[in-house]
């Protein structure tokens, strides 16, 4: 995957954290990393997002 660049854009809405989180150990699991790392990002990922869509309105969008 060196070179590629994967942009995702969704709603700053709740209902979009599973999207994220799924997304994310989809992607980083594709590179073969440790379940245990997987886990740990799943984890950090779902809660940042929850935490951007706090902080913003449900007009905003984030992007990762």
């Amino acid at each position: 995957m060196a070179g590629n660049v994967i942009t995702l854009t969704v709603p700053a809405r709740d209902e979009f954290a599973r999207t994220v989180r799924m997304t994310a150990v989809a992607l980083l699991g594709r590179s073969g990393v440790d379940i245990d790392i997987l886990d740990d990002v799943r984890i950090a990922v779902e809660e940042a997002y929850i935490h951007a869509c706090e902080i913003g309105s449900t007009d905003d969008t984030i992007t990762f």
